[in-house]
């Protein structure tokens, strides 16, 4: 009897042992979640963030964006900002003292529908990237008045601004 007792005695001792270790391993576990969820959380505050910034970021970029219509494809050779800062200067003569190509930083066409073919009769934008945002607030909600020599005339994109 004994020695019955003496092994379930060392049995008892092994398993609180055991227990010991698995206790010990789980402690460790939980310590190791806790930095991790920690981590985790100032990750997903850190993206949110970074995420708002972006969006920010891109909507500011976009403030300084001009559209044109009515621009007939091609009409602005190889080179849309020069074409564009000249019609500006011709537009809007009143503004003489902005330096449009400092003002117009870049110039291109935008197709009119994905796959970059214009349906018959359709115009593409021209998308201009500006410097600052004064100058997308025009007045008379995007028409420009000329002073011609017979009379003060709303100017879209005519003809008379389209020679050159």
């Amino acid at each position: 009897m004994q020695i019955q007792i003496r092994r379930v005695a060392k049995t008892c001792s092994e398993f609180a042992a055991r227990m010991e270790e698995v206790e010990t391993r789980i402690s460790h576990l939980e310590d190791e979640a806790g930095s991790q969820q920690v981590t985790r959380e100032a990750m997903e505050k850190q993206l949110e963030d970074t995420q708002w910034k972006l969006t920010d970021l891109e909507d500011r970029l976009r403030c300084n964006n001009l559209r044109v219509l009515g621009i007939p494809e091609g009409v602005e050779g190889s080179d849309a900002h020069s074409f564009m800062v000249a019609l500006f200067k011709e537009a809007l003569p009143d503004l003489q003292q902005w330096d449009w190509d400092r003002e117009i930083q870049r110039a291109h066409r935008f197709p009119f529908n994905r796959a970059g073919s214009n349906p018959v009769g359709k115009q593409s934008k021209v998308v201009l990237k500006c410097r600052s945002q004064t100058q997308n607030q025009t007045p008379e909600k995007g028409r420009v008045l000329v002073e011609s020599e017979r009379k003060l005339e709303t100017v879209g994109l005519d003809e008379r601004s389209m020679k050159e």
